[in-house]
């Protein structure tokens, strides 16, 4: 009898809530319910497709600003599952937290302290990363710029952007080299524009736009992984 009375209540609070008895981790079958006029819309949904947002739930909220945090956990993942195993950045537990402000407690540790592994992660010089503040496209588009082309860099006079001149002098090389090639982050993030605006806070939508694709001119974006049945690039 009593198993009965409760299998009655969670059937009404089926009924009740038009939903499952999840704890609606994953992001919705179906898509987000709030991209209907947010630009990079498609690049959202094929990263959807790919597991890239799973835990956010109903809303994508593409308006709002991204930490540095979980950019970086936005990043590891998309570049984990779309490319193969040369260019994984792989998780460092065995290390002791590598920022004052990032303990073990911390929702985004786990992607901090694998990227801060690989060298690329660029925290502050208080040994602090602050991920819970904004990140500024200078710091986004430099980060990106790192785990796309490496160590190899672009030569010439590639000084597009009419505010280069603002730009911290960390982020400049890693500014430098993205604006080289045509499929690059930028472009992608906040479209065609002679302005960095380097200071700028970077908002969701904006950020899914940087980690849609990796590598050079289009050589693995989330579009291709999906023709191939999500098998990563082997760029």
């Amino acid at each position: 009898m009593k198993s009965k009375f409760i299998a009655a209540i969670l059937v009404a609070l089926l009924i009740n809530t038009g939903s499952s008895l999840s704890l609606n981790a994953a992001s919705p079958t179906n898509g987000f319910k709030d991209l209907t006029d947010s630009p990079n819309k498609t690049y959202i949904e094929e990263l959807t497709k790919l597991g890239i947002f799973d835990g956010l739930g109903l809303e994508f909220k593409p308006y709002q600003n991204i930490s540095r945090g979980e950019y970086i956990a936005w990043l590891v993942t998309a570049n984990n599952r779309m490319r193969t195993a040369e260019h994984q950045i792989q998780f460092a537990p065995w290390l002791q937290p590598q920022f004052s402000d990032v303990p073990k407690t911390h929702p985004c540790y786990k992607w901090i302290q694998a990227m801060s592994n690989t060298g690329y992660s660029i925290g502050y010089t208080d040994k602090t990363f602050k991920p819970n503040q904004a990140i500024t496209r200078e710091e986004m588009i430099a980060i990106k710029s790192y785990v796309d082309y490496g160590d190899t860099h672009a030569t010439g006079n590639l000084f597009k952007y009419n505010d280069l001149a603002q730009v911290d002098a960390r982020f400049k090389r890693g500014i430098i080299d993205d604006a080289y090639w045509t499929d690059n982050n930028m472009e992608r993030a906040f479209g065609s524009t002679k302005s960095l605006k380097p200071k700028q806070a970077v908002m969701r939508f904006e950020a899914a736009g940087t980690i849609w694709g990796f590598g050079n001119s289009g050589q693995c974006t989330a579009h291709k992984i999906l023709e191939r049945g999500g098998r990563p690039s082997t760029y």
